[in-house]
């Protein structure tokens, strides 16, 4: 600092280049380290053709990280395809990964077809960070052939990673990707079920009929009934009306026609499908109706697993405990008080 107490015009550049990247950069992508910044491999980089990009193909054969990281990100915004090949080469050779995120997100700028296959080659890359800005990338470009690299990324180890990749199939709307991301919407982290739900909402028609036929999942249903909400479907059955009210733990509305709803989840329950007969024993143990314990006395009996005989020694019901615990002792299965499945207490359905 000079005697004057005034910071030299170099500084104050520096500082407002930092600042200005912290700001549009920094939630996503974080801090860069500045020490030892390598060199893109290319140490010729430029480009007589468009003498308006040297500028900033100079600071990439630079070794000042900042200055290198502010390029790349100029290069994107500059609309110029001629920008494209360079910024391939950086994504894919640079050694500073946020060199490398920066070069991902610069090419999803541009829009340019060119970078669909260095951008889905990206999501293997060693770190998250630049996997995650390849999916966000190819979200924009919207290139159906990148569509089975991004149901791959849905199960990156990184959640990060997954959420990018299952927003970016919902932004491109292939149908093809419906059936993993059913899959994703049965994440037990909710950042990805909820990325996974908008993704499905995005799709549109296409993810109704996947979304309808997990209604029936008593784990799966409320978040397939919360996506078909926000697709403004409307059930097209009786059958439909009943799981979807079930999904939505609508206790009162299951109510409001008790016998047809009965008769809807008792045949549910004799469906020989084991999950959708799960679901209809765990909604008839929430809903809590005396007249429903006759058949479900004889849905164990005939139909039963042992999941189902948990949630009867769990309900709180003194009948559906003892009736659990016959059925446990003549398939030779052992089942505790404490071990159950913990579905739901009898009548206790809450929406």
């Amino acid at each position: 600092m000079s005697n004057n107490g005034k910071l030299p015009g170099g500084y104050l550049l520096a500082a407002a280049i930092c600042f200005t990247l912290l700001v549009l950069y920094g939630p996503l992508h974080g801090k860069a380290s500045v020490q030892n910044a390598p060199v893109t491999s290319s140490a010729e980089m430029n480009d007589p053709q468009n003498p308006e990009l040297e500028p900033y193909l100079k600071a990439l054969r630079g070794e000042d990280a900042t200055e290198k990281h502010s390029a790349v990100i100029s290069l994107g915004k500059s609309g110029n395809p001629a920008a494209v090949e360079h910024l391939i080469k950086v994504l894919d050779e640079d050694d500073d990964y946020f060199v490398r995120s920066f070069a991902a997100i610069a090419l999803g700028n541009l829009k340019n077809p060119r970078a669909l296959e260095p951008l889905t080659k990206a999501l293997g890359d060693e770190h998250q960070r630049v996997r995650r800005s390849a999916a966000e990338a190819l979200a924009s470009i919207k290139n159906p052939n990148a569509i089975d690299p991004l149901i791959k990324a849905l199960k990156d180890e990184n959640v990060l990673v997954r959420r990018a990749a299952a927003n970016a199939l919902g932004k491109i709307g292939d149908p093809k990707a419906v059936n993993p991301l059913m899959e994703a919407l049965g994440d037990a982290d909710s950042y990805i079920w909820t990325g996974a739900s908008i993704a499905l909402a995005e799709i549109g028609s296409a993810a109704i009929p996947g979304l309808v036929n997990a209604l029936s999942d008593w784990a799966l249903g409320p978040k397939a009934a919360e996506t078909l909400n926000s697709l403004n479907w409307q059930p097209s059955s009786n059958e439909e009306k009943v799981r979807i009210d079930v999904a939505k733990r609508s206790k009162e509305a299951l109510l409001q026609d008790w016998e047809f709803t009965k008769k809807i989840l008792v045949a549910d329950a004799n469906s020989g499908n084991t999950r959708m007969a799960e679901n209809a024993v765990y909604a008839l143990i929430g809903i809590g109706r005396e007249d429903a314990v006759d058949p479900l006395a004889t849905i164990l009996q005939t139909r039963g697993t042992a999941e189902m005989a948990k949630a009867f020694l769990e309900s709180g019901n003194a009948r559906l405990s003892e009736l659990a615990l016959n059925w446990a002792k003549e398939h030779g299965k052992e089942i505790r008080s404490g071990e159950g499945a913990g579905i739901l207490r009898w009548g206790e359905m809450k929406a």
